[in-house]
């Protein structure tokens, strides 16, 4: 597998396993918040139910108005409530003394706690099927527990908005998908262009070219190589002009050389030539004078 599908791939995971991370922490973030906010504003209710519907002076009695009015205007949002004795009957809206709050939030209700829950289908204290988001919340008056309010709203309201969250989340990371490929490409591609600029400049000195200089501001290693490469290039170019030039001295030695011992070879071959022509008359000589 060649360099850049290496890094390339080494880039998109690091992207890729950041964007999971934040997503799913984003996504839990978000789901949290949303039952926080939800809970939060049952609470709301609860607080100005307790408010407006126990009337001073006359703390254990009901404004059934009120009660009557709060029930038609939060229907509309989808909210519901509903009174609990202090014997753990339930009283509005309609009393079952069947129907109660479980034991272990029973306990910490007496004891002033207020409870958040998220209650499955058998909440059979709000009269449903579906799964809701409950807040109980008790009333007190003389430090004695008078009543508890329960406040629900259906959980379905919750898990729409954090459908339509997941899908922008969705889509969000498709993008970031298509997005992390194209960036992870780019830093793959610029550092493999740094290589082959070195690469490129090797070869140019495997060819003789010893004026090769390599541009870099000294941020990272490869830099560093690139650093190292021009010494090394600049020690080659050196040694080469020093080599250059032992090679001009030789050869100027040996035309030296070569000159100077031209003169006395000559004239050794001239006398040479001298003796076998005196030798060459005298037999001639001699030969006649037979």
């Amino acid at each position: 597998m060649k360099l850049i599908y290496q890094w390339m791939l080494a880039f998109f995971g690091v992207i890729m396993t950041t964007i999971v991370i934040v997503g799913i922490a984003f996504t839990q973030y978000s789901t949290k918040t949303a039952y926080n906010n939800t809970w939060d504003q049952l609470e709301g209710y609860a607080s100005v139910i307790e408010r407006e519907a126990f009337k001073q002076g006359s703390q254990a009695t009901l404004s059934k108005q009120f009660i009557d009015d709060g029930r038609a205007i939060l229907s509309q949002q989808h909210v519901s409530f509903n009174f609990f004795n202090a014997q753990n009957e339930m009283v509005y809206p309609t009393p079952d003394a069947n129907v109660s709050v479980k034991k272990k939030y029973w306990k910490h209700l007496k004891n002033g706690q207020v409870q958040r829950l998220s209650m499955s289908s058998d909440a059979r204290q709000f009269n449903t099927t579906q799964e809701q988001l409950v807040v109980f919340k008790p009333v007190f008056y003389n430090n004695k527990l008078i009543y508890v309010i329960g406040v629900a709203s259906s959980l379905q309201n919750v898990k729409s908005s954090l459908v339509t969250m997941r899908k922008n989340l969705l889509i969000a990371f498709l993008l970031s998908t298509i997005g992390g490929i194209l960036l992870s490409y780019i830093l793959a591609r610029y550092q493999i262009s740094r290589i082959n600029r070195l690469r490129n400049a090797t070869h140019l000195v495997a060819e003789g070219d010893f004026d090769v200089q390599i541009e870099n501001p000294g941020k990272d290693e490869l830099d560093d190589l690139a650093t190292d490469f021009n010494e090394m290039v600049q020690s080659l170019n050196e040694s080469e002009v020093e080599i250059k030039r032992q090679e001009d001295r030789r050869r100027q030695f040996m035309a030296d050389a070569a000159h100077e011992m031209r003169t006395p070879l000559t004239t050794v071959k001239a006398y040479w030539k001298d003796c076998n022509m005196t030798r060459f008359l005298k037999k001639c000589v001699r030969r006649v004078l037979r």
